[in-house]
């Protein structure tokens, strides 16, 4: 859908500027208190007003009625700026925070106004504020803002006494009706306050970004627009002047363009005529040879200084960093200067611990978006959320693509604040547009038109949702602008689908990941020492030391973030194959924390709440989030191999690098315990740019050696300098390995194809005599009459039998800590490093988790959490354990063997003839004995014991 159309006419070819009256009416209603807000810095006079201010709480409301806008004579409180008023103590504990207060709150200040700034223009600036802002100066009243996305200011120049102290008075409000009772909890969706995930935890409240004072001449540049063409390049500007002086402005508007830091560059200039009392813009387009262009891979920037001079005496100059760079879209493919873009991105869901609002120190932008690129992200999406200016300067360093949306946590919140979201369009695209980072922007999160039943209301969502849309392509037809993130909702430019696809546009995956989880981490808990108080970490915590658990948990939460990294790369490598995308945002960088309106919390994070490392390194990273990268044709399920037969692997490469590859070679190395084992080579591979590519397959021959064993496989194209690789593991088992006869009888009552073939001394039909072997599946009576009298069961559950199934990844907001005992000798020559890695994913899909009373050591077992709404439920489960019963022996496993005893899986063929081996030698001992009756115990569903 071609939403490129501008609702402002251009300007007249002479240089004559249009004043306001003759702009489209269209546009009306985009004149109001903070559309001023600018980036542009530059040597204008500015007096911070940053640090300690007065402060008093007005949970009444009846400041403004009794004048304590006069002064801070009733301020009896101090408070710093910026920061939320929750990060500073304000308020009384509610939910997860040691504070929250919501109502009206008073900042006050006296400011010494240099004499200087007498027949300047001053206004005051104010670089956010939740949500509702009254300003007065000297008891008057200066304006009022609604809003929290963006800078604005206030025009206090009638105000103002230049060289005396002025008070400075600001009425902050959090929630539209200051005189709403308190919350009593936060962790329910209210939507008559408008919320996205900046404000998603809680209704922030405060000034949360710095406040000045700036000074200017009466005829100055209000604000700067930059786009870019690169094929020949030109930087061209539209600069916004007004004009507050008495007389006519006769002028010239000069633009240098030169590289950031720089003092030489090319130049433009065009004179400008503009009346008392009006404002207009004027165009000037700047060439610039040899211009070196923004992306994620170069992030070169420039600055565009502006200067407005009269009669040779400069009035006003400014400048703007900017980059050159071009993004559009071409059918399904996403084009960066030219080329096919695959968008490696990650979600932000603006989690912050310490501060509650977003930080205002662009330093932890810089720290926080370099990490993100030391793992292979070239993009992130703040759900729902537009980040600071801060943020935007710093991915524009980095080189990181930013996706920003309306504050519309999901669909509800937009009807109801449509005016204010109106506004706020304006004011994101005016204040952020020339960021080179900025390339997406959608109305919100998460559109899910079926939650609205009603057929009349829908299509009232659907026009305001394409107003704002069309709004926002008027202010800047070059951005890329969608209706939503996880819904095919047009008007779209780019589709963010949940589930389905758009077939003529770009589809990047929406909230890609699954949602599943690791363990929690209580050791956490001393970092929490702003306004948050981990309540969820306390209750896992309680929980890890009444099960006695505390000396071992490290180690199943450590195999928690191991399972995580091994899911984000199989889910990665997965989407990297199919065509019709063009990228994903990865959920999430960080965890989520619990008490919220999300509910549980979610522990999702490739770092933790502090921005930490869990498991996987920034070389993981870098391979799994390559704009080139080599991918194998098999999936998670087709690790394993038979070391006498090897095994054989089709080649991928997704290309999205700088150019199409002709003449790449293919390499592949096989190592186990870091000894080269088997190599290959092929001769010139091709891949087209912005596609995936089948390059080859790889033939692993037959491996010596009887023992099995794990492998590493390395996979590399090389393209002139470069070579770009990818990493995975595979584990071979020697069929001649397998059990020929067994020194005492054994019977099955599991009837199985494989086990004749593979095990043939393996009997059909009843129990042998004591002290032989029963393969079962159930405690039946023969069973349980078997065991008593001194027989040894070897029971494999069958999936389902016993309560719930396994998933190797866990579910949605699931988590699964598991571990092997090494030294278990049922497990002896089954190769592990005490990790069930992905030579265990048939055994674990589908499995059966158990637990009995009293609880059995396990040989395979450990942790999981399941997610209910509103808290996460941690448990114990057992895949592998064995007891005494009666005078009989039993080793249960819950493990996926009896359905996966095919030659197609040597896994489960070599774990069963482990575990026989085992079950039929003198060393099965148990060293835990249960009666008869606990067996039943065993019958009862999973879900139902852990609830």
């Amino acid at each position: 859908m071609n939403l490129m159309g501008v609702l402002i006419p251009a300007l007249p070819s002479r240089h004559t500027l249009v004043p306001d009256g003759l702009l489209p009416l269209v546009l009306g209603f985009a004149v109001f208190a903070g559309l001023l807000a600018a980036q542009e810095s530059g040597p204008r006079d500015r007096l911070a007003l940053d640090g300690i201010w007065s402060f008093e709480l007005d949970p009444e409301d009846i400041g403004q009625k009794q004048g304590w806008f006069a002064g801070m004579s009733r301020m009896s409180a101090k408070i710093r700026v910026p920061g939320a008023w929750q990060a500073q103590g304000v308020g009384k504990p509610v939910g997860v925070l040691r504070h929250h207060y919501e109502g009206a709150a008073w900042y006050g200040r006296n400011v010494a106004v240099p004499s200087a700034w007498h027949g300047k223009k001053i206004e005051l600036v104010v670089g956010g504020a939740f949500t509702y802002t009254t300003a007065y100066v000297n008891g008057l009243l200066a304006g009022v803002h609604e809003g929290f996305s963006t800078p604005f200011r206030f025009d206090i120049t009638p105000l103002v006494k230049p060289g005396s102290t002025n008070a400075i008075v600001l009425r902050v409000v959090n929630v539209k009706d200051p005189l709403k009772p308190q919350r009593r909890v936060l962790n329910v969706r209210d939507t008559s306050d408008l919320a996205g995930a900046l404000n998603f935890a809680a209704p922030w409240g405060g000034i949360y970004r710095s406040v000045s004072l700036e000074a200017h001449e009466p005829v100055w540049v209000e604000r700067i627009a930059i786009t870019t063409a690169i094929a020949p390049a030109a930087a061209k500007l539209t600069v916004r002047l007004r004009n507050d002086s008495d007389t006519e402005l006769q002028g010239e508007v000069d633009v240098r363009i030169v590289p950031r830091g720089g003092s030489e560059g090319a130049r433009g200039a065009t004179e400008v005529r503009l009346p008392a009392g009006s404002a207009g813009e004027v165009g000037v387009t700047v060439p610039v040879a040899d211009a070196r262009l923004w992306s994620p891979e170069s992030p070169n920037l420039y600055e565009a200084r502006v200067a407005l001079r009269k009669s040779g005496r400069t009035l006003d100059s400014t400048s703007q960093v900017f980059g050159f760079r071009e993004i559009r879209t071409e059918g399904q493919k996403l084009l960066l200067n030219g080329r096919p873009l695959y968008l490696r991105g990650y979600g932000d869901d603006s989690s912050e611990m310490l501060t509650g609002a977003p930080p205002s120190d662009k330093a932890v932008y810089l720290e926080r978006l370099r990490t993100a690129k030391a793992l292979g992200f070239n993009a992130v999406r703040f759900h729902s959320t537009t980040p600071a200016a801060e943020c935007f300067e710093a991915a524009d360093e980095v080189g990181i693509l930013v996706a920003a949306e309306l504050p519309v946590a999901y669909q509800e919140y937009l009807l109801p604040h449509k005016d204010l979201l109106r506004n706020e369009v304006v004011r994101i695209i005016d204040t952020h547009r020339n960021h080179p980072s900025f390339f997406f922007f959608t109305m919100g999160n998460e559109f899910g038109l079926h939650r609205i039943p009603d057929e009349r209301a829908k299509e009232v969502f659907l026009v305001a949702v394409r107003e704002l849309v069309l709004l926002a392509k008027s202010r800047y037809p070059e951005l890329l602008v969608s209706s939503n993130s996880g819904y095919l909702v047009p008007p779209m430019d780019v589709a963010v689908p949940y589930r389905g696809l758009a077939t003529d546009l770009p589809n990047i995956k929406h909230e890609y990941g699954a949602y599943y989880s690791t363990l929690p981490d209580p050791s956490l808990m001393p970092s929490f020492t702003g306004p948050f108080q981990p309540l969820w970490l306390s209750r896992a915590k309680t929980w890890i030391e009444q099960n006695r658990l505390a000396a071992e948990y490290r180690i199943y939460l450590v195999n928690s973030w191991r399972l995580h990294a091994a899911g984000v790369k199989t889910y990665i490598e997965r989407l990297r194959s199919i065509r019709e995308f063009t990228g994903y945002f990865y959920w999430l960088i960080n965890d989520y924390p619990g008490g919220t309106p999300e509910g549980a919390e979610w522990n999702w994070g490739w770092l933790d709440l502090f921005w930490q490392s869990k498991y996987i390194t920034p070389r993981d990273g870098r391979e799994m989030n390559a704009a080139v990268l080599p991918l194998i044709d098999s999936p998670v399920n087709s690790r394993t191999l038979w070391l006498e037969e090897g095994k054989t692997i089709e080649v991928l490469l997704s290309n999205f690098g700088e150019s199409a590859i002709a003449d790449g070679k293919l390499a592949w190395e096989l190592r186990a315990g870091g000894e080269l084992v088997a190599a290959g080579r092929s001769s010139a591979t091709a891949a087209p740019l912005g596609t995936i590519a089948r390059i080859g397959q790889i033939r692993i021959g037959k491996l010596a050696g009887r023992e099995a064993q794990g492998f590493d496989l390395e996979i590399s194209v090389a393209v002139g300098s470069a070579t770009y690789s990818n990493r995975w593991k595979l584990w071979g088992f020697p069929r001649a390995g397998l059990l020929a006869k067994s020194d005492i009888p054994v019977s099955s009552l599991v009837k199985s194809a494989a086990l004749k073939r593979f095990f043939p001394f393996i009997r059909e039909g009843d129990p042998p005599a004591p002290p032989g072997v029963l393969v079962a599946s159930d405690f039946s009576p023969p069973v349980l009459d078997f065991l008593q009298h001194g027989g040894r069961v070897l029971l494999l559950a069958e999936p389902g039998r016993f309560g719930g199934r396994t998933a190797y990844f866990p579910g949605s907001g699931g988590a699964l800590g598991l571990r092997i005992d090494t030294g278990h000798v049922s497990l002896r020559g089954f190769p592990n490093d005490g990790y069930p890695d992905l030579q265990f994913y048939n055994l674990l899909e589908g499995g059966t988790q158990f637990a009995l009373s009293p609880k059995l050591p396990d040989i395979i077992g450990g942790l999981r959490m399941t997610r209910t709404n509103r808290e996460n439920v941690l448990s114990r489960v057992t895949f592998l354990s064995e007891a005494r019963v009666g005078k009989g022996r039993l080793l249960f496993c819950g493990l996926n063997v009896r359905p996966n005893l095919d030659e197609t899986c040597p896994e489960a063929l070599y774990l069963f003839d482990r575990l026989l081996r085992y079950v039929a030698s003198a060393e099965f001992e148990p060293a835990v004995g249960l009666a008869v009756e606990v067996m039943d115990e065993i019958r009862v569903p999973y879900t139902e014991m852990i609830h």
